[in-house]
């Protein structure tokens, strides 16, 4: 939840949302599937938290099946969800907010299953992606076992509603860990990154075309001595600063001597990146060299000392910038290694 990786973020207020409304369902709210809180703000957080899970899934499954690019930037707009739902529980009766809540929530994952499983089939990913929609569709029989619970006061309905995002979570925590590849995206190929890590240079700035607009859009860089920035950048690179898992933008841009737009902005022009996927980047780059040259560390130590701060991070960084999984990447460079230990010692013969 505090990781500065936009879906890592997203995907931790989904989880941490699901919980706490198990949590006040079971404790707060229901009582064998009678409405016991009269607690207009318990009530509206409680359902908040239910449309915001529901709306922030969708916008997680649109990240991996590579729809738009920063979930975090749609998720915490999304947060206003909860306020909004909060001031209805005070003007509509408790029952039809109940009914209004979960017909919308039952609409929202509907949608995002058809989505997600139509995305799925258009892009023929791979077999591993069912589980999207799968989800989302057990998701949308909660709202049903909610709405049935709630209305009828029918308590098997509502030990289901409470069962199922259970399930849902443990499964979900199962899938990335045995599947972290479903949780990240492919931009980059093995064979690509490692011809980088083999040049590791900073591309020169150039004067690229620009489309004409009207209003010409502002360069934030303007007045900047760009080969200063770029001295400062290969230093930062060198020195290996990207390992530290604690540093900011802010700091990162402080180091450039530019402002936090600044640094962002030069990185997206010149480099073609975001902040994240620069120091991700680069950690991989030096997590590949000392998988090649500390063959018997373990790969949680090895990612956690180039700059990581837990094993699905590193995983989903790993799938993205090399389409392996950290245990495959170190097969094959080994195996590389070997194939060339071996051609070495034959043309030596």
């Amino acid at each position: 939840l505090f990781s500065s990786d936009g879906f890592n973020k997203s995907y931790g207020t989904v989880l941490y949302s699901s919980v706490v409304f198990l949590i006040l369902n079971n404790g707060l709210l229901f009582d064998q599937g009678a409405l016991k809180s009269e607690n207009k703000i318990t009530l509206g957080f409680y359902y908040g938290l239910v449309l915001y899970s529901s709306l922030a899934v969708l916008i997680c499954f649109k990240y991996v099946l590579e729809s738009l690019d920063n979930p975090w930037i749609y998720c915490k707009r999304l947060l206003g969800t909860i306020p909004i739902t909060i001031l209805l529980s005070y003007f509509i009766p408790d029952l039809y907010f109940i009914s209004f809540v979960d017909i919308l929530g039952f609409a929202i994952s509907i949608f995002t299953f058809i989505w997600s499983l139509s995305r799925v089939l258009n892009t023929n990913k791979s077999i591993l992606f069912f589980n999207l929609p799968f989800l989302s569709f057990l998701i949308s029989i909660c709202f049903v076992f909610d709405f049935f619970g709630s209305v009828f006061f029918k308590k098997e309905c509502l030990f289901f509603a409470e069962f199922i995002p259970g399930s849902v979570i443990c499964y979900t925590f199962i899938l990335e860990r045995f599947f972290p590849s479903l949780f990240g995206k492919v931009k980059v190929s093995g064979a690509n990154i490692v011809k980088e890590i083999e040049s590791e240079t900073i591309p020169t700035p150039e004067v690229k075309e620009t489309k004409k607009y009207k209003y010409p859009p502002r360069d934030l860089l303007e007045g900047t001595d760009l080969e200063k920035v770029k001295i400062k950048l290969s230093q930062f690179i060198t020195s290996k600063g990207f390992i530290d898992e604690e540093l900011r933008l802010p700091d990162f841009a402080s180091d450039l001597g530019l402002s936090t737009h600044q640094a962002s902005y030069y990185l997206n022009k010149y480099l073609s990146q975001s902040y994240n996927d620069f120091l991700n980047f680069h950690r991989i780059n030096e997590v590949m060299i000392m998988m090649k040259n500390k063959s018997n560390f373990n790969l949680l130590n090895i990612a956690l000392e180039c700059g990581f701060n837990s094993a699905s991070s590193f995983h989903r960084a790993c799938i993205k910038f090399t389409g392996k999984s950290p245990r495959d990447l170190r097969n094959e460079l080994l195996s590389n290694i070997e194939t060339s230990n071996k051609a070495e010692k034959q043309s030596d013969l």
